[in-house]
């Protein structure tokens, strides 16, 4: 039985087969070192980092949250927050390490709401914002003012990850930024927040 023979009448030879497999090797060797990279970068961002230099701090872009929850409230916008620390928090009531955090959070935020010396915002990232309130009552805060802006804060900040905690100075410059659960006790975001109000 004859071999298989190409369309110009010739035998496929060993060396073509070596060549295609040296090729998919250097394929497969830079996707590695890609994802490598990649795996590299968003360990940058997910760990806290340090508060930011004045000097290096992106302004926070023009924005309008409609308050969803915790009674009837004006939407907030930037200049509101201006003269105070602002704590900008991004979470969903279908994500479970938010679900996981929002006990501490909301503790967290409702003392400083006591206190009036930081604004603390909790952004829902829900597709709709029907099932906030339910979610926010069970949990025991009924109160807590949530707000939802539909993305748009979130995609102008490039937020691809959550829960997400920013920091905003008094000037309305992001300080701090953080992408997964944080720790919400005095030595975590509230001692980042600290530094930043004594500035």
């Amino acid at each position: 039985m004859e071999g298989v023979q190409t369309a110009a009448g010739k035998k496929p030879t060993m060396a073509v087969f070596w060549v295609v497999m040296g090729l998919a090797g250097l394929l497969l060797l830079a996707f590695l070192f890609k994802a490598r990279d990649q795996a590299g970068e968003l360990r940058g961002l997910v760990a806290p980092a340090g508060v930011a230099d004045p000097g290096s701090r992106g302004n926070l872009p023009e924005f309008s949250l409609e308050r969803i929850t915790g009674g009837e409230g004006m939407p907030v916008t930037p200049e509101q927050l201006r003269g105070r620390p602002a704590v900008i928090h991004f979470w969903a009531t279908w994500c479970p390490p938010c679900r996981a955090e929002f006990p501490q959070f909301a503790r967290y935020a409702d003392g400083a709401a006591g206190r009036g010396d930081v604004a603390v915002l909790a952004v829902s990232l829900d597709e709709k914002p029907d099932p906030v309130e339910p979610f926010v009552v069970r949990a025991g805060v009924p109160m807590l003012p949530v707000y939802w802006d539909a993305g748009r804060l979130a995609g102008a900040l490039h937020v691809t990850a959550i829960p997400t905690t920013l920091i905003v100075d008094k000037a309305g410059r992001i300080a701090f930024r953080a992408e997964g659960v944080q720790d919400w006790t005095e030595s975590g975001v509230p001692k980042r927040v600290a530094e930043v109000a004594g500035e």
